[in-house]
Order: structure tokens, then C-alpha cells, then sequence
């Protein structure tokens, strides 16, 4: 794939600046006329397989093998046939166009939101962002190696959102994409319709009410009855119930709360504890959660010659670019995703065709991303001009 290389201070200004449509535009209009068709698409993959030498036979380990019709590829050897993609992540895709330019678009150090690959392509939404996802969590599981600096992943609430505002709730991908396609014809709106529209409808709302106290927020009935109870020791749910009529339900929501917040922590046999005080050498913010629009806030970081915020600025930037405004707000559980993702674009880190990668990553389903959880530290890279 062909990939324009950027310094870091062109990648932060594509991304941040007005001229981000034009570099997505840019983008696409170089992947249609490298990749016009699905055929094209698939002829570059399995090239790029043949010389990862994962085309070679399971059986006799020979080269000498086709790709035929229906992703068969056939050992001219022994004759044995298995399926190409299998195991790989283009397992079982129909679209591979939506595949190829979603690696494409990491390739190049940059993001897009569903809503747009899937407008681009011709799939649904709810597809495209599993899609996104898929790769961001290949992307994520390899380690860059540059220096970090580290977040409790508690910390970030106010980025929380729930998925349904992104994608049409109760409804089939199907259904998503007859939408688009009856939207094909219509064009993109231009930079300054879509900022005129937003000084519009900023214009039309009161001001929020919303003060620091919905950063801080207090603590309900339920949640000091469960502080008090703990401060006697570590308790299940049923001892902390006690004797008490309390609904088993408000509880439990209530010590989830509690554990977002860092003031309970889980321990093993389905005991909960106070946090007991300890030498953290992570980034601490100033309230009780980690405030999107007020990142400039952070403390320094205890004990070390980092500031937290010089340090990790880009990093924090891209990332709130991609979480508040591409993204529309994120859920704990894929966090790490698209911290992964800013810290890519601040770095630009070349380690090899990631089409490569993804293609040695194995196979990532929908099993796979149900059952990934964020990890309670986020490491948010240091910019190369902090080092």
C-alpha cells in the first residue's frame, strides 16, 4: 500500500485542523483509483499473503499453489484444497473493500467514523464499526515502543457514551444499508454548512445548567451505606446487604459506581474492600474524573521530570478529537481502542505493512471483540519532541 509520509506536526494539523475532510477525501480518492472493485481488492490481498508465505500447502508445505474461484487455493502438489482466508482476518468477508480501506486509513496514521466508512463503501453503520474496532484491536495489541504515560481507566467516565446514539437501535444492517444507498446521490455537506450548523444549534440552546458538581458528584444513600459497611472489612454483596431491606439491584449499581469512581475495589470470592493507600506513580488528574475539556488540568507527574500535559498533549488531543467528535463518546469496554489509534497518530510509528499485520494476527470475530475488556491502565504516548 502506498503510504505518504508525514512529520508529526502534518499528522497533528490534518487531524485537528480544517483541512481533516480534505485529507479524508484525499485518502479515499486514492484508495478508489488503487482499489476500484472488489477483484482488485482481493488480487492485492493474496499477493500480499504469497509473499507472507501464507499461501504455502498445510499439508506438503510446497509453494506451488492457486488461488481459485470461491477463495480455494489448491496445492498443485498433493491436490489438497482449503480455504484462503480461513483463520485470517478476512474470514468469511463479503465486503472486503470496507476491510481493506479501514487497514488503509490506519496505514496512513489517520481515523474515520463509522458513520463515514460506511457512507464511503456502501455498508451498513453497525458493520463499519465493527469493522473500525476489529482493526484498532490488532493495532492495540501491538506494543509501541516509545515512553507512556499512564491513566486508571476509571478516570475517564465523562467520555462514556452509549452505543445507540451512533447506530440505529433495533435495526439490521440490511436495513442500514438500503439507507445509504438512498443517500449515494447526495453530497457531502461542505466544512463551513457543517460549522454554520453547529454555531446554529449552539446558538438555539440555553446554557447548561451543568456546573463541576456533575464532575463531582455526591454520593447516593446507597453508596455510603456500602462505605460504611466496608470500613468493618472486606464483605460480599450478601454480607453487605446484612439484615437490611435494601433492593439487592440499587446495590449493585451502586457498587459499580463506587468501583468507576476508585472508591471500592473487587477482590476474589466476590469480596469488595476499601482501596487501601498506596504509592502510585500513574498521572493523577485533579477531580474525581478524568474531564474531557478540562485535560489542561492535569497534575504533574508525581515524582518524575514529566509534565502531564506537555508530555502527553498530542496524544490527549487526538484522542479527544476521535472520542467527542468522530466517534460520538465511547464505552469503558473499547476505551483502549482508540487510545491505541491517537497514540498511532502522534507516533506514526512504521513497523511494516499493517496489512501485514493484520493478515498474522489471525482471525478477530465478533466473539472476539464481545469478550475484550479495556485494561485499567491506558498508556498515552509521549510525544517525540518531549524526549
Amino acid at each position: 500500500m502506498k503510504v505518504a509520509e508525514r512529520t508529526q506536526k502534518e499528522r497533528l494539523e490534518e487531524f485537528t485542523s480544517s483541512i481533516y475532510c480534505q485529507q479524508r477525501s484525499k485518502l479515499l480518492q486514492e484508495f478508489n483509483s488503487t482499489f476500484p472493485d472488489e477483484p482488485s481488492c482481493w488480487t492485492f490481498i493474496f499477493s500480499e499473503m504469497r509473499i507472507a508465505g501464507h499461501l504455502r500447502c498445510s499439508r506438503c508445505n510446497s509453494d506451488e499453489t492457486e488461488v481459485q474461484s470461491g477463495r480455494k487455493l489448491v496445492c498443485n502438489s498433493c491436490r489438497k484444497k482449503r480455504q484462503v482466508t480461513a483463520g485470517t482476518i478476512f474470514h468469511g468477508v463479503k465486503k472486503v473493500r470496507a476491510w481493506l480501506l479501514a487497514i488503509w486509513i490506519i496505514e496512513n496514521s489517520f481515523y474515520v467514523s463509522s458513520k463515514w466508512l460506511g457512507e464511503a463503501v456502501g455498508v451498513a453503520q453497525s458493520s463499519a464499526l465493527q469493522i473500525i474496532k476489529s482493526t484498532l484491536l490488532i493495532l492495540e495489541k501491538e506494543r509501541f515502543e516509545s515512553s507512556a504515560i499512564a491513566l486508571e481507566t476509571f478516570r475517564f467516565r465523562l467520555f462514556f457514551s452509549k452505543r445507540s446514539i451512533l447506530t440505529p437501535a433495533l435495526k439490521k444492517p440490511v436495513d442500514e444499508v438500503a439507507d445509504c444507498e438512498e443517500k449515494t446521490n447526495e453530497p457531502y455537506p461542505k466544512e463551513n454548512e457543517t460549522e454554520q450548523r453547529r454555531k446554529t444549534a449552539k446558538e438555539g440552546k440555553p446554557k447548561s445548567d451543568k456546573s463541576d458538581s456533575a464532575i463531582q458528584r455526591k454520593t447516593s444513600t446507597s453508596e455510603e451505606y456500602i462505605l460504611k459497611r466496608l470500613a468493618n472489612g472486606p464483605m460480599t454483596l450478601d454480607e453487605i446487604l446484612g439484615k437490611s431491606k435494601r433492593n439487592s439491584k440499587e446495590i449493585l449499581v451502586a457498587i459499580t459506581d463506587l468501583e468507576f469512581d476508585g472508591l471500592l475495589e473487587p477482590l476474589q470470592g466476590g469480596k469488595f474492600q476499601l482501596p487501601a493507600a498506596r504509592n502510585s506513580k500513574l498521572v493523577k488528574t485533579e477531580k474525581e474524573n478524568f474531564n474531557p475539556k478540562e485535560f489542561h488540568r492535569m497534575n504533574n507527574h508525581s515524582g518524575e521530570a514529566l509534565n502531564g500535559l506537555e508530555d502527553i498533549q498530542d496524544a490527549a488531543k487526538i484522542f479527544m478529537r476521535i472520542t467527542m467528535d468522530l466517534a460520538k463518546g465511547v464505552s469503558r469496554k473499547y476505551l483502549s481502542l482508540f487510545v491505541s489509534c491517537a497514540n498511532e497518530i502522534v507516533l506514526g510509528a512504521k513497523r511494516g505493512s499493517f496489512l501485514q499485520r493484520c493478515l498474522s494476527a489471525g482471525y478477530v470475530g465478533y466473539k472476539t471483540l464481545r469478550n475484550y475488556v479495556s485494561p485499567d491502565l491506558l498508556e498515552f504516548a509521549i510525544s517525540s519532541k518531549c524526549l
